[in-house]
């Protein structure tokens, strides 16, 4: 009578076995599927687009490769901005499911703005979790994955800035020339730029300085431009120059996120030699008056000179290559006599310089026939002369003047 149940009750126990070994053959299975998930291809990369003095455009691309035979479902997918460990932004995803052997790609342009960022490059941090799951059995992955968006890779390609340099010249003093210069620079990055060791230096052809002027720093806005204005005086020199030449040296730089870069700026441009007209009063003439004295001395005349220059200017003019030629001249024509030199001197502002000089003519050179002509001749004196400034030895104004002098008290003599 008591066979049967026993018999049922070791048939449970082999079945109750049986079930328990199975459940922990498929637990293991899952398990082990589980754990031997192959973790899913990432790849990313994050470019800075463009750069303005506080924001920064990246772009990303997001690619996700699920190659397991089963779904894997992304989990609070987000993108972290950060440098030097301070977190500047964070980007939410949309995450979701990734079918088996599908990929999950994101991309976009968001805009980060760079107000006090510390130095350094960007680092931007894939982070999220991943969900497994296999019939009963889940798990979860931390997902985590860096690359670098470097803003120093594209503050380095500072596109150079133009320049237009503007040079007037203004007053003479006594040693040097006034110039003024407007310097205006265009900036076409999307950044300010800083304009620093600004220096303006004229040079000749033989590379003679003549000129330093410091120009005054300042901030070239954004895709805008600014002027800078500087004075100067420019030596005399220049006027000997065959070639004037402006060179602008300077350093432009700028700070994005405190990361900073500097490139040399420099500009040459010709300029004209400037016009010494232009420098002399228009209003008052610079005077000159020359009278020759003649009287009879032993065998011939002899004439004493007296030239006067008034320097109506505020300037040290200078006058040089001072030559005196005298002719004697009837009613058709001038003959030559003598020539003669006087002393170049430099001419005092508002003042008064006389020159002074002797000649002597022979009779047989005024009356070539031995005896008086009928009417006696007269004697022409022409003065050549060049007028320009102290040091200056290339450019001048050539003035000429003549002067007639009667030979009437003469006419007796033979």
């Amino acid at each position: 009578m008591s066979t049967l149940p026993r018999r049922r009750t070791l048939f449970a126990l082999i079945v109750l076995l049986i079930l328990i070994v199975f459940n922990i053959a498929v637990s293991v299975f899952l398990i082990f599927t589980v754990n031997s998930v192959s973790f899913p291809t990432i790849d990313m990369r994050v470019n800075t687009i463009t750069l303005t003095t506080d924001e920064a455009l990246i772009s990303y691309n997001l690619s996700i490769n699920n190659q397991n035979d089963f779904d894997l479902t992304l989990q609070h997918l987000a993108l972290i901005v950060s440098a030097q460990a301070t977190e500047l932004t964070r980007i939410p995803l949309q995450g979701g499911t990734v079918p088996a052997h599908h990929r999950l790609t994101l991309t976009d342009e968001p805009v980060l703005h760079l107000n006090a960022t510390p130095a350094g490059p960007l680092i931007v941090t894939l982070a999220g979790d991943i969900d497994i799951a296999f019939l009963v059995i889940h798990k979860t992955l931390p997902l985590t994955l860096s690359v670098l968006a470097s803003i120093k890779d594209l503050i380095d390609q500072i596109k150079m800035p133009t320049v237009l340099i503007e040079p007037s010249f203004g007053e003479i003093t006594n040693t040097s020339i006034a110039l003024n210069a407007t310097i205006t620079i265009t900036n076409p990055n999307a950044f300010a730029l800083i304009l620093q060791n600004t220096t303006l230096t004229m040079n000749t052809d033989t590379n003679d300085s003549v000129a330093i002027l410091d120009v005054p720093g300042g901030t070239i806005p954004a895709n805008g431009d600014a002027a800078f204005h500087c004075t100067g005086l420019v030596r005399f020199a220049a006027l000997n120059a065959k070639r004037l030449t402006l060179t602008l040296t300077a350093a432009v730089g700028a700070t994005i996120a405190n990361a900073t870069k500097t490139i040399p700026l420099i500009t040459t441009i010709a300029i004209a030699i400037p016009n010494l007209d232009a420098f002399f009063p228009h209003t008052h003439p610079v005077e000159l008056r020359l009278w020759v004295d003649l009287h009879r001395v032993h065998g011939g005349i002899q004439g004493e000179v007296n030239l006067t220059v008034i320097n109506p200017t505020s300037i040290p003019l200078y006058i040089r290559d001072l030559r005196i030629d005298y002719y004697t001249t009837t009613l058709t024509n001038f003959t030559y006599l003598a020539s003669g030199n006087l002393t170049e001197h430099e001419l005092t502002p508002h003042d008064t310089t006389i020159f002074t000089g002797t000649i002597f003519f022979p009779w047989s050179m005024v009356l070539p026939h031995g005896r008086p002509l009928i009417p006696p001749p007269r004697l022409y004196a022409a003065l050549n002369a060049n007028i320009t400034l102290t040091g200056v030895t290339e450019h001048a104004l050539w003035v000429r003047l003549g002067s007639f002098v009667d030979l009437r008290p003469f006419k007796l003599m033979g």
